[in-house]
């Protein structure tokens, strides 16, 4: 086979895999953010699909270094070995299955072998649903910068119909079609069943919208033409810079509203920290002093804005929702104690639902579901295993975003993926009071922030960040003429 038609075959897949990803993530939020039996299966079963041209063409599994694989392929092969089966009678001695123990031997037919998992089925569905995410963030670093870039604009434009969604649904009555059969009759919700899981997707994406508009400033910043009269600049910025940076400030007003009427509290102060971080690593990164302060009033404007309109409703779910918050406090202990009862092998993965009521308080009634912190859950369900997963995500993620900072001279995709590494935090963070990764989408959307910061920038998008009538500034022609020179097979990413 000679080169050109591996190249045409390359092609083909790298093509099938972008619109594959990009109806995925399209997908994923619709029924109640994924959360629902038929439409996690069709996520699945596309997830499957696209694995089956990573196996075909290997070469996108490449891009993954062996620090990334391994941790890929454990948090994949692992919820396996709680199905193999072992010896009852050793199966019994391990930590928390005295009372299950008991329980077997009762049976009839008792079975001479057991899985480690305590339930075996929710297991099985467990591993089953993690690989969605597992597949796409595989997928997605074997793909272009320039096809991964279109994919951000596509999520910001899913942000912004999701955030009008929810802003619709505030203003319009518990009664309303727009509700589209949610319990919650009061918050912005979007297609989701949770507020908070509605602001987890647009939390983890802010800071991507501002490192995109701030990426412009700064281009604009370095091309200006130091001749022109303040009039000419001005009409320089609204011809092209300014339609850019002003549609993506009317983005961000629109997230924004929704994460404040959505009244997740914890959803709203991840967001100020990720405005507030994102005004510390991107400041630096303007060319001229006039673009630091330009870009200080915008973002010391989100502020206040967010703070006026959202302290109201926020406080006074501070002092409606105080029962609610008490039984959280009571769900971190109990989970706690079974955490010490299973340790150090866990549950099983998956098994939180119908394990936890063993340990459940009888100050709470209703049936729980998850333990409203995924570090908690996952160290119940997976005990040692988790711990070393998780620790070994996060040494990974402060490695590469500090590599990431000391990149001198960003390119537009540096500033995506700073975003998407804010966007992270912004959703480990929120992980501590809610199951935000238990959401199919949300996952989805997690490992597509963490493709985003792993990538490697190729040449199939450089920058063109002057037209050829613009004249950079004078006391700087050896670093941008030689940035900006002309590339005409080359197009502008901020056209599409």
């Amino acid at each position: 086979m000679d080169v050109g038609t591996q190249n045409d075959q390359t092609n083909h897949h790298s093509t099938f895999l972008f619109y594959s990803s990009a109806f995925l993530l399209i997908f994923a939020p619709l029924i109640r953010g994924g959360n629902r039996p038929l439409a996690l299966m069709l996520i699945e079963l596309l997830s499957i699909f696209m694995l089956y041209f990573l196996i075909v063409k290997p070469e996108f599994l490449r891009h993954l270094n062996r620090w990334q694989m391994g941790i890929l392929i454990v948090f994949v092969a692992y919820p396996l070995l709680y199905l193999v089966p072992i010896p009852v009678e050793i199966w019994q001695q391990l930590p928390g299955r005295e009372l299950y123990a008991q329980v077997v031997f009762l049976l009839d037919t008792a079975p001479s072998w057991m899985p480690l998992s305590l339930h075996e089925q929710s297991t099985q569905m467990t591993w089953l649903a993690s690989l969605p995410a597992v597949i796409l963030f595989a997928a997605l670093l074997g793909l272009p910068t320039r096809q991964l870039y279109r994919l951000v604009l596509l999520m910001m434009i899913l942000c912004l119909s999701q955030a009008l969604l929810g802003l619709i649904q505030y203003g319009s009555g518990s009664e309303s079609f727009w509700r589209l059969g949610m319990k919650d009759t009061v918050n912005a919700v979007g297609s989701y069943a949770n507020r908070n899981h509605f602001a987890g997707l647009l939390e983890m994406f802010i800071p991507i919208g501002i490192g995109l508009m701030i990426a412009r400033i700064s281009f604009h910043q370095t091309i200006v033409n130091t001749q022109s009269t303040r009039k000419q600049r001005l009409s320089e910025w609204f011809q092209g810079h300014g339609n850019f940076v002003l549609y993506f400030a009317f983005i961000l007003t629109i997230l924004l509203l929704a994460v404040v009427f959505s009244r997740s509290r914890t959803g709203l102060s991840v967001v100020m920290l990720g405005i507030f971080l994102s005004a510390m690593i991107f400041i630096k990164r303007i060319g001229g002093q006039h673009g630091s302060h330009f870009i200080s009033v915008i973002i010391f404007l989100a502020f206040i804005f967010a703070a006026e309109i959202g302290l109201a409703p926020v406080l006074q779910r501070f002092s409606l929702d105080s029962a609610m918050e008490d039984a959280r406090w009571t769900l971190f202990q109990t989970t706690f104690q079974a955490i010490g009862e299973f340790f150090p092998l866990g549950s099983g993965p998956g098994t939180f639902t119908h394990v936890y009521h063993a340990f459940q308080p009888i100050e709470i009634s209703a049936r729980v579901m998850h333990a409203h912190n995924d570090y908690l859950e996952w160290f119940m369900e997976s005990g040692l295993i988790a711990f070393v997963l998780i620790i070994g995500f996060v040494l990974l993620y402060i490695r590469q975003f500090a590599l990431l900072l000391m990149i001198k001279r960003w390119s537009l995709f540096n500033f995506v993926q700073a975003g998407a590494g804010i966007g992270i935090l912004s959703m480990l963070l929120h992980s501590f009071t809610d199951f935000n990764l238990h959401i199919p989408a949300n996952a989805l959307y997690f490992a597509f922030l963490c493709a985003l910061l792993v990538h490697k920038e190729d040449q199939s998008m450089q920058p063109v960040l002057m037209k050829p009538k613009h004249r950079v500034r004078q006391n700087q022609p050896d670093i941008i003429s030689r940035k900006l020179k002309p590339k005409p097979d080359v197009k502008n990413p901020f056209s599409e």
